[in-house]
C-alpha cells in the first residue's frame, strides 16, 4: 500500500547539539524554531547530523547519520562486543549479517559513567517534586553475564537486490546464505544478526544455543520468515538460574507448516528424538518445553500458542537470598515474568524490604507476577498475609505453587485479571485492608492504570498504609507519583535507583510513599 511521505521526514539537520538525555537513552536537541528533536542512541554534549524519521505534533524523532563532536570523557569505556551498533564506535570490520545488534548501546561508556547518565535521567524525570532526594544508584552485582533469560529469533538475513542500471531501487530481496538464530538487527523485524558471543549471558547458555542452532541447521528444516509468516522454527528462549544451576529451554515453532510440507514432520520427530536420547544435553538443559505458535505475533505466550514438555517438569527452580541466608525457593514456568538479573533482583527486593522496614499489617501486591516480593517479605517476617493480582494466568499458577513450597499457602491469595478491574470486584475488602498495611506496585513500563491510581487514593482516605512503588520506567513512575502527591494524602522524601541492566538505558527505581 502506497503512503504519502510526510513533509520533513527524511530531512537532515546538521550540527545539532545534544542538550540532555530522556528515559530510553534518547538525546534531546532543539531546532531554531524551538521544535524538539529526540535522537536515539545519543550522548549529551555531542554535535551530530540527524535524519528525521518520524514527525509528531510536539516533536521530531531522528537518527544520527554523522558525529562531529563528542566529549571524550563520555567515551571512557572499552566495548567488548564487536557486533553492537552505536554511532559513537565503529566496531570491528564484520560481515553484514554479523553487525547491527542494538542490545548494548552504552558499551563504549564506562560503567561508572553509565550510572551517572542514568542518575541524570532519573533526576530529570522527577523534576518538580520538591523535597525529593534522589539517592545514589546501587550498582548491579554483575556488570557482564548478568542475564538469566535470553531470547533468540530464527530468520534469514534479507537485503535488497542491487539497484537497476538506471538507479531504480529494487523492491525484491536477496536472501543471504546464512540462516541465523540470534538477535534482531537494530530497527529491523525481518533481519537477524548472527553473533559469535553475547557477553551478557553465561557460557552454559551459549553452549545450549550453539548446539540447538547447529542441530537445526543440520536437520534441513526451514526457519521462520517474518515477512511471509511461513516456515517452521520461530523463537528460542533460554533461562538459567544462578543459585540452582537449573536451565530451561523453550523452543517455538509453527505446526501449520506441516499442512503443506508433511515430509518435514518426520524430520522434526527425528530431531526431537535425538535430543531425548542425548543424556549430556539433558544434563545441561534441565527442562525442555516446545511451544506451538500458529499466530502472527512472535510471542512465547498467547491465545494461538500451546505448550508441550519434552522432559522434566516444564519449570525450573531458583532461590532468592537476603544478606547471607536463603529467603525462598521459586518455580518459574516459561510464560512467567521474572527479573532478568537474578542477583540484581535480590538487591532490588532486599532494598525494598529495608526501605519498608517493619510491616505489621497485610500486603497487597497489585502486579504480583509469580509472587516474588510478597512472599519474600513474608519469609522475612514482614507482614501477615498477601493478596496478589496479576494478568498472566500462568504467573498466578506459579504464585500459588510457590506459596505451597514456601509453606505460605494459608497466608497468600492470588487473583487473575487486570489490576484496574480486580480492585473493583471487592477482593480487597475492609477486613483485609485495615491499618499499617503495605501496598506494592511493580507495573509494566506503561505504569499504573488511572483506575488503580484512583483506587490507591480512595483507600488512603480510609486507611493509613504505605505504598512501595517499584518501576522499570521512571517516566511513567514520576507521572503516577505526581498524581498521588496531588491528592495531598501521600508524601515522598527519597527515591532509590537500582541498576539491573548495565550497558543499556534501563533502570529500576524504588520509592516508599507514606
Amino acid at each position: 500500500m502506497w503512503r504519502r511521505k510526510r513533509r520533513g521526514v527524511g530531512d537532515i539537520h546538521e550540527s545539532l547539539k545534544i542538550q540532555s538525555l530522556w528515559y530510553g537513552g534518547v538525546g534531546v536537541s532543539e531546532l531554531e524554531n524551538g521544535k524538539k528533536v529526540l535522537i536515539k542512541w545519543a550522548l549529551p554534549d555531542s554535535v551530530v547530523d540527524v535524519r528525521i524519521v518520524r514527525k509528531k505534533k510536539d516533536y521530531l524523532l531522528g537518527h544520527i547519520v554523522k558525529v562531529h563532536e563528542v566529549d571524550k570523557k563520555r567515551l571512557d569505556g572499552d566495548a567488548k562486543c564487536p557486533h553492537h551498533l552505536s554511532p559513537y564506535s565503529e566496531g570491528e570490520h564484520l560481515p553484514e549479517h554479523q553487525y547491527g545488534c542494538g542490545g548494548c548501546k552504552r558499551q563504549a561508556v564506562s560503567y561508572e559513567s553509565q550510572l551517572q547518565l542514568k542518575h541524570e535521567i532519573v533526576t530529570g524525570c522527577f523534576d518538580g517534586i520538591s523535597g525529593l532526594e534522589i539517592l545514589p544508584i546501587l550498582w548491579s552485582p554483575l556488570v557482564y553475564g548478568y542475564r538469566n533469560k535470553i531470547e533468540f529469533s530464527f530468520g534469514k538475513y534479507l537485503k535488497r537486490k542491487p539497484p537497476a542500471e538506471d538507479g531504480t531501487k529494487s523492491k525484491e530481496f536477496a536472501v543471504a546464505e546464512h540462516r541465523q538464530m540470534w538477535f534482531h538487527k537494530q530497527g529491523e523485524f525481518s533481519k537477524v544478526i548472527d553473533i559469535d558471543q553475547c557477553y551478557l549471558v553465561s557460557a552454559p547458555m551459549h553452549e545450549i544455543y550453539n548446539k540447538i542452532k547447529a542441530d537445526i541447521k543440520n536437520s534441513g528444516l526451514p526457519v521462520h520468515d517474518a515477512k511471509s509468516h511461513q516456515w517452521l522454527f520461530r523463537h528460542l528462549m533460554v533461562r538459567e538460574w544462578v543459585h540452582t544451576g537449573h536451565l530451561l529451554v523453550n523452543l517455538s515453532f509453527a505446526s501449520k507448516h506441516f499442512q503443506e510440507h508433511p515430509e518435514d514432520e518426520q524430520k522434526r520427530r527425528t530431531l526431537l528424538d535425538s535430543w531425548k536420547k542425548d543424556t549430556k544435553f539433558q544434563e545441561s538443559a534441565t527442562t525442555f518445553v516446545l511451544s506451538d505458535n500458529n499466530g502472527l505475533a512472535d510471542v512465547m505466550r498467547g491465545p494461538d500458542t500451546t505448550h508441550e514438555t519434552l522432559w522434566w517438569e516444564g519449570k525450573i527452580y531458583e532461590e532468592l537470598h537476603y544478606p547471607g541466608w536463603e529467603v525462598a525457593r521459586f518455580g518459574i514456568s516459561p510464560a512467567s515474568f521474572f527479573q532478568t538479573n537474578t542477583t540484581g533482583a535480590e538487591l532490588l527486593f532486599s532494598t525494598s524490604a529495608d526501605m519498608l522496614w517493619e510491616v505489621k499489617g497485610n500486603i497487597i501486591d497489585l502486579y504480583c507476577g509469580w509472587g516474588s516480593i510478597g512472599q519474600c517479605l513474608l519469609t522475612l517476617g514482614k507482614g501477615k498475609k498477601v493478596k496478589g493480582i496479576e494478568i498472566v494466568e500462568a504467573a498466578i499458577q506459579d504464585a500459588n505453587y510457590n506459596a505451597k513450597i514456601n509453606h505460605l499457602a494459608d497466608r497468600c491469595d492470588y487473583y487473575v485479571g487486570k489490576a484496574e478491574k480486580v480492585v473493583k470486584q471487592g477482593v480487597i475488602d475492609d477486613d483485609f485492608f485495615i491499618w499499617d498495611d503495605v501496598v506494592i506496585v511493580d507495573p509494566p513500563r506503561e505504569g499504573m492504570h488511572g483506575d488503580v491510581v484512583k483506587f490507591l487514593i480512595q483507600m488512603k482516605q480510609q486507611s493509613k498504609y504505605r505504598l512501595c512503588y517499584i518501576s522499570c520506567n521512571p517516566t511513567t513512575m514520576a507521572r503516577d507519583i505526581k498524581l498521588l502527591l496531588e491528592s495531598w494524602l501521600f508524601s515522598l522524601s527519597e527515591l532509590q535507583p537500582v541498576d539491573m541492566f548495565p550497558h543499556t538505558h534501563h533502570i529500576e527505581c524504588i520509592s516508599i510513599l507514606e
